[in-house]
């Protein structure tokens, strides 16, 4: 019984991801050390380690909201009993976004009433196929990037081989033509999934880059580079037009840093590389040091 042993056993390190420029989101497995308590340690750079939080042995989740913006850390975590403290973790690295560099476009709030939601803080989003089907929520089992107290992940269910899914908004106006603007979101999957990111551009076109295919049962975030969309070939580049009435991806069409300047509309494209499986998304957010972003007026 490892409850038995006198020191604690070194606890696992965990993961970390920046949800902003001054909170950083630690999470890890339920760890088996045998100690009372887990202390949080932080250094900055190769600085000195720093303990701030003490946190009961059943905790799996830290959000350190005193963080620095732009600035590099290091997060370890050490178990301490009666019987003394255990040798620190493994550390692991993280960066802080600059300030103003990140939006979330959305979070999926779930309803208090038990229907599943309309809306969010970018407005009404949408699926396709079937127009309108709103999103089935589920109480968070906790993305990355899970900063609020109450949140939900989408569960895209299951749909026949090759067949796509979209899920989008055009309650937004964004510019992402910075070269350091990025789209990212917190996905989980049953089996090899493909997420890939859709744009509607100002004169109503949308595109798609190519995806990230993702095989995981823990969550994990995708981010698409806006300098850097690649199609499925690994080719530079790369957009395809797509008609999101038949779900149909057209021609090859070359995006400017113009085209992206007056974006009207974010969408995520799902498709499943093997039938009959299930997906889930969450948090999907935009980051770059010089856009600018509003609610849409029309």
């Amino acid at each position: 019984d490892v409850s038995d042993r006198q020191t604690p056993l070194t606890p696992a390190p965990p993961q970390a991801t920046a949800l902003a420029d001054t909170r950083v989101r630690l999470t890890w497995r339920p760890q088996e050390t045998g100690g009372g308590e887990l202390l949080v340690m932080r250094a900055v750079e190769d600085g000195p380690w720093e303990q701030i939080e003490t946190l009961t042995p059943d905790r799996t989740t830290f959000t350190d909201t005193q963080a620095e913006a732009g600035t590099a850390y290091r997060y370890r975590l050490l178990a301490r009993n009666a019987h003394g403290t255990s040798e620190p973790g493994e550390a692991v690295p993280v960066r802080t976004l600059e300030q103003d560099h990140q939006l979330h476009v959305e979070d999926f709030a779930p309803r208090t009433d038990g229907q599943l939601p309309e809306a969010n803080a970018f407005g009404q989003w949408h699926s396709l196929p079937a127009e309108g089907q709103r999103f089935r929520l589920h109480e968070a089992e906790g993305s990355p990037r899970h900063a609020a107290v109450r949140e939900g992940y989408v569960a895209i269910g299951s749909v026949p081989i090759g067949v796509a899914k979209f899920f989008y908004t055009t309650d937004l106006r964004v510019d992402l033509s910075s070269p350091s603007a990025v789209v990212g979101l917190d996905v989980l999957t049953q089996s090899a999934t493909r997420f890939a990111l859709a744009l509607k551009l100002a004169d109503g076109t949308w595109v798609r880059g190519g995806g990230a295919i993702v095989n995981s049962r823990q969550w994990q975030p995708v981010t698409f580079r806006l300098d850097a969309i690649a199609d499925s070939s690994h080719r530079p580049a790369r957009w395809h037009q797509v008609d999101i009435t038949s779900l149909k991806t057209l021609e090859p069409v070359e995006v400017t840093a113009d085209d992206l300047r007056d974006v009207r509309g974010i969408g995520v494209w799902v498709s499943w590389l093997i039938n009959q499986r299930w997906a889930r998304f969450d948090q999907l957010y935009v980051e770059g040091r010089d856009f600018q972003a509003r609610l849409s007026e029309q």
